[in-house]
């Protein structure tokens, strides 16, 4: 058995695990059959882990996978290491039907932060057009919020802090709203009294 204490700090993906997923299959060397890209000098392969490719079902390309192996990666936004494994690989190009180029930049964790802040960024530009206008309460707080967080994290800068500002004095003015309001000011205030920030 291999020696796994290399990957007892890697991320933990929530449907395959940390470590790699040794299998029975075995790769004989096929080389250029069928189009198929040869399976050598993969320097983050990791040995044991084949799955083999149906290239029925990927997306047609002058080279394609004849298999997947789990690849020892590491993060670009947290620069943990973690395990792009075959199964995935196997599911994002047979299924997903994702450029066969596609190589994986990001931890799980690190692509779900990713997903939520493109979904916050979404929510936000839904409900933009409130901020600027007589919307319903509910609606430019959603707004507002979203503005906040997108703003905490760095993804938004002074323009879009006025015009949340702006939406925030207008809810202030809102009896049932007034104190979310002032809790949503008090964190963008929080933002602008920390070094480095606007």
């Amino acid at each position: 058995m291999p020696d796994l204490s290399r990957y007892a700090d890697y991320v933990v993906h929530p449907r395959y695990g940390r470590g790699p997923r040794f299998t029975p299959d075995s790769w004989k060397g096929v080389l250029g059959f069928g189009g198929a890209r040869r399976l050598v000098d993969r320097p983050k392969a990791v040995p044991g882990t084949y799955v083999k490719a149906d290239l029925g079902r990927q997306t047609p390309s002058v080279m394609q996978e004849a298999g997947y192996f789990d690849q020892d990666c590491r993060c670009k936004d947290c620069g943990r290491g973690f395990l792009w494994f075959a199964e995935e690989q196997r599911h994002w190009f047979e299924d997903l039907q994702f450029d066969l180029g596609t190589e994986c930049l990001h931890c799980v964790e690190c692509r779900q932060a990713i997903q939520r802040e493109k979904e916050l960024a979404e929510r936000y530009a839904r409900k933009a057009a409130d901020l600027d206008r007589a919307g319903s309460p509910d609606d430019l707080l959603a707004g507002a919020a979203a503005g906040v967080r997108l703003i905490e994290r760095g993804k938004f800068g002074p323009k879009a802090n006025q015009r949340v500002r702006a939406a925030l004095n207008r809810l202030s003015a809102e009896p049932d709203f007034a104190a979310a309001a002032d809790r949503l000011r008090a964190r963008l205030d929080a933002l602008q009294a920390s070094p480095g920030t606007e």
